[in-house]
């Protein structure tokens, strides 16, 4: 091969890559926006819950704290899951930084 064809070659992959991070940082950007609106509603659930609780006791209905206690544990494991793939996107934008600065 010629200095020119691994030349370009390389310009080709470092093309890829950057595209693969800018890629990644819009996707992570938007996981990141999705988190703060869960992040919100989490906190609704929460006070929901909270209101629940005493709800039933004065009314003596477990059901009602019961399924409020659902939602908000349902909500919860969503953001476990969004924070899970979060981190797994933060740490694949790491790699892909390294790969452009290795590249210089």
């Amino acid at each position: 091969m010629t200095s020119q064809v691994l030349v370009r070659s390389g310009l080709m992959r470092q093309a890829v890559v950057e595209r693969r991070l800018f890629d990644l940082s819009a996707r992570l950007a938007k996981a990141r926006e999705e988190l703060a609106v869960l992040d919100e509603q989490l906190e609704v659930f929460d006070d929901m819950a909270s209101q629940a609780q005493v709800s039933s006791v004065v009314r003596d209905d477990r059901a009602l704290y019961a399924e409020a206690r659902r939602h908000l544990e349902a909500m919860r494991k969503a953001r476990e899951m969004l924070c899970g793939s979060i981190a797994r996107m933060e740490a694949k934008q790491e790699r892909l930084i390294a790969r452009c600065t290795s590249a210089l």
